[in-house]
This record gives C-alpha cells, sequence and structure tokens, in this order.
C-alpha cells in the first residue's frame, strides 16, 4: 500500500510541473527510481529487484521510439520507466495502455483548443471520400504552429487509472 502512495505523489508532482513548466524534472524521476528499486529489494530480495528492473527498461523500452521520432520529451520516457521501477514489468504495460487512451483524448482535446479538429476530420475523411476535400486541401490549409501537450499528464493518469483497472 505505501508504494502506491508513493506513486501518487510522484505522479502528482511530476504531472504539475510537466503542465506548468512543460519538463519533468530528472531528480523526481530518479528519486521514484531508487525508491522503487531499493522498496522492491526490501520487499522479495534479488528476484524482486529483478522485476523491478525490468519495470524500469519496459517503461523506457515503450516510450523510445515516440522519443526518437520526435513525439515525446525525454522526462515522458523517464517517466514511464519510474513507473515501472516502482510498480513492475505488468504494471507499466497497463499504464502504457491507459496512457495511450488518456492521450488520445487530451491530444483531441487540444486540437480543438487549437482549432484545428475539423481540419484533421477533413483530412482523414478525405482518405475515404475524396470530394470532401474540394473545400480543403493541402495547398489552402492555414499554418499552424506545433500542438504542445504535456504527456506527463497523460503518463500520470495511466498510471492512475491501472490502480483501479487492469487490462490484464
Amino acid at each position: 500500500m505505501s508504494i502506491n502512495i508513493v506513486l501518487v505523489i510522484l505522479c502528482l508532482i511530476a504531472a504539475v510541473y510537466d503542465v506548468r513548466w512543460r519538463r519533468i524534472p530528472n531528480m523526481l524521476v530518479l528519486t521514484g527510481i531508487i525508491i522503487g528499486l531499493l522498496y522492491n529489494s526490501l520487499q522479495g530480495g534479488g528476484p524482486a529487484f529483478l522485476i523491478a528492473l525490468l519495470g524500469l527498461g519496459l517503461g523506457i523500452a515503450l516510450l523510445l521510439i515516440p522519443f526518437i521520432l520526435g513525439g515525446m520529451g525525454a522526462g515522458d520516457v523517464k517517466l514511464l520507466g519510474m513507473i515501472g521501477a516502482l510498480m513492475g514489468p505488468v504494471f507499466v504495460v497497463n499504464t502504457f495502455l491507459w496512457t495511450a487512451l488518456w492521450g488520445g483524448g487530451m491530444a483531441l482535446a487540444y486540437l480543438a483548443l487549437d482549432g484545428r479538429l475539423w481540419l484533421l476530420v477533413v483530412q482523414v475523411a478525405g482518405n475515404y471520400y475524396p470530394p470532401i476535400l474540394t473545400k480543403v486541401s493541402p495547398s489552402n490549409k492555414p499554418h499552424h504552429h506545433k500542438v504542445l501537450m504535456p504527456y506527463g499528464m497523460a503518463i500520470c493518469l495511466g498510471a492512475l487509472s491501472s490502480m483501479f483497472w487492469m487490462w490484464w
């Protein structure tokens, strides 16, 4: 139960930092990783330490490709790794799945607030129904800036969701 409280506190701090300053502090993530590795070692010895390490590595691996492609920051990758170190590989996979749902919803909300949701709908629909593109084509679309959203918030919501419902 105490590791759940640690997870909630660290996730809340990370989410606030990510929303407010668009970054997740390395010291916060490192603290969570150390706590996770130590806690699991003390609870179950060497095997539990290895499971925590596996969770850490899997959490990083799950977001490594989106990071390399520029879809998220390094703090987001390290945050999911921290969650894996605290809770283990099964929990981190469940968090990843919940994060995808929360992140998709947040992306739609950010696009709507930015006024680009309709352009996305037209573009996707145009792939299936080309006559729709007569009004909006790539050449006359307005140029918009890149929408940046605090994905750390989605990761933290994913972790909190995993505490209440696991995919498997």
